[in-house]
């Protein structure tokens, strides 16, 4: 969750964390990989955690649908305040 942030920067956070842990291989040189989700919602409308949830999840499996290691973004309006 980021509260107050905008789901560019949380696209942002998502592709550094996904950058910095493909960087780091597990001991032996085992490669890591991992996919983002994101979603956000309306600002002036009440939180739906169970709905920004469930975004985010479908996001996710629509990145690792696309080869894993990506970072997958629900349908939403840029402007709005983020959840990952």
């Amino acid at each position: 969750l980021l509260p107050g942030s905008d789901i560019e920067r949380a696209v942002e956070l998502a592709e550094r964390l996904r950058e910095r842990v493909a960087a780091e291989p597990l001991g032996g040189g085992v490669p890591v990989t991992m996919s983002f989700g994101v979603s956000a919602s309306s600002r002036g409308e009440p939180f739906d955690y169970k709905t920004l949830f469930a975004e985010a999840d479908a996001a996710l499996y629509r990145a690792k649908q696309t080869g894993r290691d990506h970072v997958g973004l629900a349908q939403t309006d840029a402007e709005l305040p983020a959840v990952v």
